[in-house]
């Protein structure tokens, strides 16, 4: 065996593999994707520790012996190949860099489909043109130098954009929270505040939704004040969640570099979402008042909360994300993981407000269908129907926790959606957006009250600091607090791919 090629084609190997990795790296630590899924560089390493090292070892038998190969045809067929694949990993490297998706230039196509295309194409034209071995190596010689100015460039921007070199995983601040109440704290109004993402009111409560009851949404609605024309912020949760919080119309968001959210108003405002232009900074007791459970939005970073705990959306914060063959949706894990949590957070009684994001009833319904030990449905209004059924067990769970362990009195529950259900198979039109869920109850009030007038979700952040502060009392309150309340225009724009 010569060493010599042994030693070339072992680096080779190293800086091709490098070059594609490191172009799959800047996706990561793209403005928009690393505010809703922000990772540290050890959990894009972790994830990428055995993928990498796997895809060596594959570069390095192509190079080693196909470029070796006796036969001329198959040498010339392995050289083309690593010569369009450095190309395009190349090209794959510069657009993420640039932070652009090959389907906004492209129509809408699916990323990979674009770049095997272009592979394609690349070895086509190395096929018809019968270029030389020596220009193929040229070509392949060339990716040490683009891996190390890709390296070079992930560098300055982890530096210059503040990415943290070591990140906690979710699980891992989870562990690290006490979840004691304040010793000898007086127990005063609270407020538990709900979001279960994209419950679809007009789907849940229709006589399409066959075959569940939503027992327990459907009681809560009985004894609550109950908007079934309620419009949330917008179409999407990146943005739905900033304005309901914000309490602003909203337009759109805009990123900076460091991964800031911007809100964008009907008057041509732009307000940053964090805490001090949130309603949650007016606790009468301060933000350590407030808790938060959530998932998607960085709420640990935006508030500076007594206990936080916030799953990014993407497989790199999971533990175990080095397993590629794991399979299991992020989803799942998601919604898992916040179910075993949602306890201690129900329970904390000397916090103000509890603020609960949860994962359900959006889609996937994997976990949904071993929760109720069923095969997952193919059709997604039927895997929808299923988180349903999920989500009103989690409503069931979280009344009887807080009957148990809270003072009915001085309890306001919300349970909100931040947007409908948007893959329905029903022919709605959503131009103008359509509603989303909106229920307040005052746990010592069990009067019904159905507002039937359009109203806004944007509202619901501030009722809740007016119930702490007693300017609201009963569920007849919270009816006339709404009432001439300004309904905001539902923003509604075509979906990304960095959506939910």
């Amino acid at each position: 065996m010569n060493q010599k090629k042994l030693i070339e084609s072992a680096a080779l190997s190293l800086c091709i593999a490098a070059l594609y990795y490191l172009g799959e790296f800047f996706k990561f630590i793209a403005p928009v994707r690393h505010y809703h899924s922000p990772v540290g560089v050890n959990q894009i390493l972790i994830w990428s520790s055995l993928r990498f090292a796997l895809f060596v070892v594959f570069v390095f038998c192509i190079i080693y012996f196909g470029l070796q190969a006796k036969k001329d045809l198959a040498r010339r067929i392995c050289s083309s190949a690593v010569a369009s694949f450095v190309i395009v990993c190349l090209i794959f490297g510069l657009f993420n860099i640039a932070d652009i998706r090959p389907g906004t230039l492209f129509g809408g196509a699916k990323e990979a489909k674009v770049y095997l295309v272009a592979f394609i194409v690349l070895f086509g034209v190395f096929a018809v043109f019968r270029q030389t071995e020596r220009a193929h190596s040229r070509i392949i010689e060339s990716s040490k130098a683009f891996s190390f100015v890709l390296a070079g460039l992930f560098l300055f921007r982890v530096y210059s954009n503040g990415i943290p070199l070591v990140a906690e995983f979710p699980e891992q601040t989870a562990r690290n929270l006490s979840f004691h109440d304040s010793v000898g704290k007086k127990q005063g109004r609270r407020v538990i505040f709900v979001v279960f993402d994209e419950f679809d009111p007009t789907v849940a409560f229709s006589k399409k939704a066959d075959g569940i009851e939503l027992k327990n949404f459907k009681s809560l609605i009985e004894g609550a004040f109950f908007a079934p024309n309620a419009m949330p912020p917008a179409k999407f949760t990146i943005e739905s969640i900033p304005a309901m919080m914000l309490g602003r119309e909203t337009k759109g968001n805009s990123y900076d570099q460091q991964r800031h959210l911007y809100l964008k108003t009907g008057s041509k405002e732009k307000i940053e979402f964090n805490q001090k232009n949130s309603h949650f900074d007016n606790l009468p007791d301060g933000s350590s008042s407030l808790s938060i459970l959530g998932f998607y939005h960085p709420y640990c970073q935006i508030y500076k909360t007594a206990d936080c705990v916030s799953f990014p959306l993407t497989k790199l914060a999971e533990p175990n994300s080095w397993k590629f063959w794991d399979s299991t949706p992020v989803s799942e894990y998601i919604t898992s993981k916040q179910l075993e949590l949602l306890p201690s957070f129900l329970e904390l009684k000397s916090r103000q407000l509890v603020y609960i994001h949860l994962n359900v009833p959006h889609l996937d319904a994997s976990f949904a269908a071993k929760t109720f030990q069923r095969p997952k449905p193919a059709d997604m209004n039927e895997q929808y129907v299923m988180n349903l059924a999920l989500s009103d067990q989690i409503l069931g769970s979280i009344v009887n926790s807080i009957n148990q362990h809270t003072t009915k009195e001085e309890v306001l529950l919300i349970v909100c959606s931040d947007h409908w259900f948007r893959r329905s198979s029903l022919k709605r039109d959503e131009a103008q957006g359509l509603p989303a869920l909106m229920i307040v109850k005052v746990l010592s009030d069990d009067r019904g009250i159905r507002f039937d007038e359009i109203s806004s979700t944007h509202h619901l952040t501030a009722l809740a600091i007016d119930f702490l502060r007693a300017k609201v009392n009963n569920n007849s309150d919270v009816s006339r607090w709404f009432q001439g309340k300004p309904v905001y225009k539902t923003y509604v724009r075509d979906k990304s791919s960095d959506d939910s």
